[in-house]
């Protein structure tokens, strides 16, 4: 258990740290010649996918490479992980993130972290926008549903092909949410990864949506593979009328 835990204490804090630096590297405004946030949306979406993809391949065989409240959820709302153990896999994955959001506010100049008019910073907090809270958590659901139903497809359906290689289509799942939501909901799909740099700028305005929407999203997600897929009936041989007659 400690072993697991600290695979994704380190595991989240690595993913959080590289998101979070690529928003403050891509985001800043008052860097010359530095594009819109908007048009940097793109850059930030891969490095939080490759960072989850390059991260699963190095604790999926110590802690299963959840690094995220929500996956943990679908696996303990379907029986696949004890609550003891959940507890734990979530305090470790909180703290994981939010020790790197302290790291980057120790280390880079105010101008990364100020909180600005919107109340969001460009160090990776994150904000609703052009829409309204209930709007964000409905588009939470559906790309946490999408990151999570791509896990449970690809690295806990024994039946699929993906095997070892389950953590590119997860890391792809991410970079998709991010593309598709970043700019609308703030692209969270991960509780961990929106309330370490949340705590570290004391940013908190709207932050239960990247709870309420990504937890319904993953359990949703769980529960529908679980019992759609996973308890499919074995497939039945054909057998022919000979068959029967001869035994054949």
């Amino acid at each position: 258990m400690i072993r697991c835990a600290f695979a994704e204490f380190i595991g989240v804090f690595l993913f959080v740290f590289t998101g979070c630096a690529a928003c403050a590297s891509c985001c800043l405004k008052e860097v010359p010649g530095g594009a819109p946030i908007d048009a940097n949306l793109g850059p930030i979406a891969f490095a939080f996918g490759l960072a989850i993809m390059v991260l699963v391949f190095a604790t999926a065989d110590i802690s299963g490479g959840h690094l995220n409240p929500a996956v943990s959820f679908s696996f303990v709302i379907t029986g696949k992980m004890e609550p003891v153990k959940f507890v734990v896999y979530v305090f470790s994955q909180c703290l994981g993130a939010i020790c790197a959001g302290y790291f980057l506010v120790g280390i880079l100049p105010d101008d990364y972290h100020h909180i600005d008019k919107t109340h969001a910073t460009v160090l990776g907090t994150q904000a609703v926008t052009n829409i309204t809270l209930p709007q964000a958590v409905l588009i939470e659901i559906v790309t946490t549903f999408t990151l999570v139903f791509t896990v449970w497809a690809n690295a806990v359906d024994e039946n699929q092909p993906a095997g070892k290689m389950a953590p590119i289509p997860i890391g792809f799942a991410v970079i998709l949410g991010i593309i598709a939501s970043g700019n609308l909901s703030g692209g969270s799909m991960n509780p961990a990864r929106s309330i370490g740099p949340a705590v570290a700028t004391q940013t908190f305005d709207g932050q239960w949506v990247y709870w309420v929407g990504p937890m319904l999203g993953a359990a949703l997600a769980g529960l529908l593979y679980k019992y759609a897929f996973l308890s499919r009936p074995q497939e039945v041989k054909e057998t022919t009328f000979a068959d029967e007659i001869f035994g054949a």
